[in-house]
């Protein structure tokens, strides 16, 4: 062990969660290297969350507040946390019994990396496996990565559950805003922490598990509308520009990344509006096939894509269209 062991407060945000919070308590208490306390946010449940998180005695304590939302109920659980670093976990996911010690000998080693991510499985209901996200490139000193950016434009490695961040670094830049609702709050939280300090340990052995629940509202949603995708690229490039011109330029691979997926979202919902901003604001910017694609939207009649459902199937019918008239 270290000779200053690193500290680690557990934070769990909690709605409504009676029935799943045991699960992640224990697989926090079965940590081989335990967490300094566990910091149960209860976020103004109606059920017995509360009363099921203080059954548990210490280390876990639990802290009541009003109901204001999954952002605010992480910074509770910050502001609350007497440890060096900040480990989330939702309440309704649960994390490997080698999570923080994996995470403490990576942090511990590079005493410059202000926080750490491993790789998350996600899990159905009837807890088959859906998928696993491991990033398999290089990582320097095969602890971590220099660019977060770079990495998360090509790999969506990053999960709340999975993520431990310095508790300084949090208040530094004020915490999870509270301000995004609906989409995006956990990503905004990254994106602002890697313009500062793009650096990020990481583990490519599983550690989270993302529990995705039937009929929950996160098995439902497949992403955001393109109106409120665009929004959020919007308000993440005006933090890039405000930054340091260096952190900005880093930052360009993953809000590039981000445009080419509105963009195909934006063709799916026909929402042509969206799709003119983009040429207009960031024509320039973005990748070569983007752009052929934003070209083959001009030229393709917009009811056609409608009607097809598609813009494949849109442009195919479109050059059958050309070629009988030739």
């Amino acid at each position: 062990m270290a000779p200053n062991p690193i500290s680690f407060s557990a934070v769990i945000p909690a709605y409504n969660e009676e029935r799943l919070l045991p699960r992640a308590i224990r697989s926090m208490l079965a940590q081989t290297y335990p967490p300094l306390e566990i910091v149960v946010v209860d976020d103004g449940s109606r059920d017995r969350t509360g009363e099921v998180a203080r059954a548990f005695g210490a280390p876990v304590r639990c802290v009541h507040q009003d109901n204001r939302g999954l952002a605010a109920a992480r910074n509770t659980g910050i502001r609350e946390a007497r440890g060096e670093f900040v480990a989330l976990l939702d309440a309704d996911d649960e994390w490997l019994p080698h999570h923080l010690e994996r995470a403490a000998a990576v942090l511990a080693a590079h005493p410059q990396l202000h926080w750490f991510c491993a790789a998350f499985e996600r899990r159905r209901e009837s807890g088959e496996t859906d998928f696993q996200r491991v990033y398999r490139g290089p990582l320097e000193e095969g602890a971590y990565m220099g660019n977060y950016f770079e990495v998360q434009s090509k790999v969506e490695f990053s999960n709340s559950s999975a993520i431990v961040v310095r508790k300084r670094v949090f208040l530094e830049l004020g915490g999870f805003d509270e301000d995004i609702m609906m989409y995006g709050e956990d990503l905004d939280m990254w994106f602002r922490i890697a313009l500062c300090y793009p650096q990020i340990g990481y583990s490519r052995k599983v550690a989270a598990i993302y529990w995705g629940r039937e009929g929950s509202i996160m098995a439902r949603d497949t992403g955001p509308n393109s109106g409120r995708f665009w929004r959020f690229i919007q308000r993440t490039d005006r933090l890039a520009s405000q930054a340091d011109p260096a952190a900005a330029r880093r930052s360009e691979p993953l809000l590039v990344a981000w445009l080419s997926i509105l963009i195909r979202r934006a063709i799916r919902e026909n929402d042509q509006r969206i799709i003119a901003q983009i040429r207009e604001t960031y024509g320039k910017r973005l990748k070569p096939s983007d752009k052929l694609l934003l070209v083959i939207c001009r030229l393709v009649p917009n009811a056609l894509i409608r009607r097809a459902g598609d813009l494949k199937t849109a442009v195919k019918r479109y050059l059958r269209r050309l070629r009988s008239r030739t």
